[in-house]
């Protein structure tokens, strides 16, 4: 183990009039899963690209892998040993080649033999369940599951160091899980690997062998989890990083939801049988639901498997290949925007314009859904308060960091105060104090306002929340039921597990449907 593998001495980054880091020292040892953590916007993408030689150093000293990482042909002599995963869902693949090509792609970059390829992409696809999806389009891929592809594309020559940043965000809980364990896996043969990553998943934080935690620009905490939990005497790693945090923010109590029965009340929105279908492939496949006025309705399953295009069935973006969607009574067809202004939609690929800096966005919606102008000013201004983007109102979208950009999305979406809202991950790549403040709002415009919330997310935590909560794969609907009969019905103790229990549950029915269809030809 060598004490200067990372050394990093007095860095300060500005982006204009932003400080972006300020005085950043820290040391970082050979070996070991280290992840960096804070709010949006606090510096860690910035500091783990200029670890990797993708940002140039503005001031201080940085040495990575023996070296400066200031002199281009260190930059360069250390290319084949690092990988770096930008933010975002798919930013370093090609979208016309396919899975398989856009893996053979960055193995030949590397001069990996056509055998060790095949080895290594084989154990890659099955850990993250891209096998069955190896021939399709990057460009055609769910945004999940181009996360998932994008890791593929860095891990293939197993480099000595990782820079990975928020790689998990939009991946399934089983996907991740497998994910990490792959990490492993490779940490155990290669016994130098070094991996830094930054992170939104707490859960995921908590399994690391130390963390990095930032705040407006600085680093405040480092050490173990276990170590900063009990510096802190926090029982969770959610705990103690709200403690530690240097902005004084104070905890929510999270209150649980009571469960309201809405047998009484207007059906806002119903699937019958719907079904979309793109050539031979069966995307989504005969969903029956229905979501009732001033529901929170949670939709969960592994990337790829109907969420997405449900949601734009729903919203008329889609036109179903057999079966209806009603939103108020009334089918839905693409094209048919008789409802629009009752309805909010934030889709999981960011909507907004960007080349337009906040400010403009908020104001270009507002007047898109008619709001008067003596009020839209009011409206943005609490809105900018609320998701707080004051800081960001006159900087370009394209600019913002992936939480503040999905935050800005959300209150985009809800500007014309709609009386639905079809969001599609929208807390993916928030931070956990962001996430904690959306969901209070969510609570509120539930049970204040009877604002009918469809919502997909992957932070199982978050459909805890939820009134009731459907779990689909491979495009159908395996369970409705609220969180507490999940966790009834697969006897376990959190809605992650149940989540794992059902799809286990069901590729393993899949698979002996197919062996006894196989045994009768």
């Amino acid at each position: 183990m060598t004490s200067n593998f990372v050394n990093i001495e007095g860095v300060n980054h500005r982006y204009g009039d932003i400080k972006a880091l300020i005085d950043i020292d820290l040391n970082l040892a050979e070996g070991g899963l280290i992840g960096f953590v804070g709010p949006d916007g606090v510096g860690k993408s910035t500091l783990l690209s200029i670890i990797a030689g993708v940002t140039k150093i503005q001031d201080g000293s940085v040495k990575v892998l023996g070296g400066d990482m200031a002199s281009k042909s260190h930059r360069d002599s250390v290319r084949p040993q690092l990988a770096f995963m930008p933010q975002g869902l798919g930013q370093n693949l090609y979208g016309e080649l396919s899975v398989e090509e856009n893996i053979r792609f960055f193995s030949s970059l590397f001069g990996i033999s056509k055998d060790l390829t095949d080895i290594r992409m084989n154990e890659l696809l099955q850990s993250t369940d891209l096998a069955a999806f190896s021939e399709r389009r990057a460009a055609n891929l769910s945004g999940g599951m181009k996360q998932k592809l994008g890791l593929c594309t860095i891990l293939i020559h197993e480099p000595s160091l990782l820079v990975l940043d928020e790689p998990t965000t939009g991946v399934d809980p089983l996907s991740r899980r497998n994910f990490w364990q792959l990490v492993r896996d490779i940490m155990r043969r290669e016994t130098n690997t070094t991996v830094l990553v930054a992170t939104a998943y707490m859960d995921e934080a908590d399994e690391f062998d130390r963390l990095v935690m930032m705040d407006a620009g600085r680093i405040f905490a480092t050490g173990a989890p276990a170590e900063i939990k009990k510096q802190t005497d926090a029982a969770t790693l959610d705990d103690a990083y709200e403690s530690l945090l240097s902005s004084g923010w104070t905890r929510t109590v999270r209150a649980q939801r009571s469960r309201k029965p809405r047998g009484n009340r207007e059906i806002v929105i119903e699937a019958k049988d719907l079904t979309r279908r793109f050539g031979k492939f069966t995307a989504v496949d005969q969903v029956n639901f229905q979501i009732r006025r001033g529901e929170i309705y949670g939709f969960i399953g592994p990337n790829g498997c109907g969420k997405t295009t449900t949601m734009k069935m729903l919203t008329g973006l889609l036109q179903p290949s057999a079966g209806t969607a009603r939103i108020y009574g009334r089918v839905v067809s693409a094209g048919d925007t008789h409802w629009l202004h009752r309805l909010g939609y934030m889709s999981q690929q960011f909507s907004l314009y960007s080349e337009l800096t906040v400010r403009q966005n908020l104001l270009l919606h507002g007047r898109l859904f008619d709001l008067p102008r003596d009020s839209l000013d009011a409206r943005i201004a609490d809105l900018a308060d609320e998701f707080e983007l004051t800081g960001y109102m006159d900087q370009l979208a394209s600019e913002l960091p992936i939480g503040i950009r999905q935050r800005l999305s959300l209150a985009v979406a809800i500007i014309h105060q709609p009386e639905l809202l079809i969001l599609d991950e929208p807390t993916s790549g928030v931070d956990p104090l962001a996430r904690e403040k959306l969901w209070e709002s969510f609570r509120t415009l539930s049970e204040d306002r009877n604002t009918t919330i469809f919502v997909s997310t992957h932070y199982l935590g978050e459909a805890e929340r939820c009134d009731r909560v459907a779990l689909m794969n491979e495009g159908r609907l395996l369970a409705d039921d609220t969180p507490d009969a999940l966790l009834a019905n697969t006897k376990t103790d959190s809605l992650e597990d149940a989540f794992v229990a059902f799809i286990e549950d069901d590729r393993a029915r899949a698979s002996a449907s197919q062996l006894a269809g196989g045994a009768m030809q």
